[in-house]
């Protein structure tokens, strides 16, 4: 479960990478 925890870490860190290039980008 410390796995599976981590792998949503992980995620979340990716797709709050994402979205903050996404509003860079659009200034």
């Amino acid at each position: 479960k410390t796995h599976n925890k981590q792998v949503i870490y992980h995620v979340v860190r990716l797709t709050d990478n994402v979205t903050n290039g996404i509003f860079v980008n659009m200034r």
